[in-house]
């Protein structure tokens, strides 16, 4: 009869732990993997907002280097910055804000060309001093079905459930901070002063041609520098 060693075993299991590890790992730097082609980038340093940016309802301007962002007063439609970019599919959208009197920043994707949706909104992460919020628009509030209806049915409520997440946050009015906002694949991965806020996964996140991300800000103020969008 063949008897087992306990060195065998030990050693047996050790190896399989060391994989298991291994693989962990491996995964962790998948997921960290780094966005290195720049695509974007403006730390507002000139005198005027770049030609690059498009705005749509905004009175935004730029002072001592930062971007004050702000919709007129009686706007009818938040304030948004918009940088058209190539075809992307994962993207990463970094930028510091800080709260001046506004309650709250989104960071938007969307697809000026892609007709399934209104006005081709994709994908929205909302920040305020108290919550993050992640949103698939494109299978959810602003697809075109869903967005034509004048009263959502019951059916239609509980699919919009599904499309967005939320988590908590304490921020801080009139404080720097750093946000990182990563699409990858089907999900995106919201990080603030390099600590992950939350993840969220939808099939709308995965649209492979994302060509104008954006900073949508309802009501006024909120500071905004160092903006860099990146792809794989």
């Amino acid at each position: 009869m063949f008897l087992r060693s306990p060195h065998f075993t030990c050693s047996l299991t050790c190896s399989l732990t060391a994989l298991m590890a291994v693989g962990l790992l491996n995964l962790a730097a998948q997921d960290a993997a780094p966005y290195t082609k720049e695509i974007f980038k403006d730390d507002f340093s000139a005198a005027q907002l770049g030609k690059e940016w498009k705005l749509y309802k905004a009175e935004s301007k730029v002072e001592n280097g930062v971007l004050i962002a702000a919709m007129p007063d009686g706007g009818d439609h938040s304030a948004v910055h918009g940088v058209v970019t190539p075809p992307l599919a994962n993207v990463e959208f970094a930028m510091s804000f800080r709260f001046e009197g506004g309650k709250k920043v989104d960071v938007t994707f969307n697809d000026k060309d892609y007709k399934g949706s209104h006005a081709g909104h994709l994908a929205r992460v909302s920040i305020s001093n108290k919550e993050v919020t992640i949103r698939d628009e494109k299978t959810g509030i602003f697809k075109n079905e869903i967005y034509a209806m004048e009263k959502k049915d019951a059916a239609t409520l509980e699919l919009l459930k599904t499309k967005t997440k939320s988590f908590p946050v304490e921020l801080s009015p009139s404080t720097w901070y750093k946000l990182l906002v990563r699409v990858e694949g089907d999900s995106i991965i919201v990080t603030i002063e390099d600590k992950e806020i939350g993840r969220f996964a939808s099939e709308g996140f995965a649209h492979a041609t994302k060509t104008k991300p954006a900073i949508v800000v309802p009501g006024k103020y909120i500071h905004i520098d160092h903006v860099v969008i990146r792809a794989p």
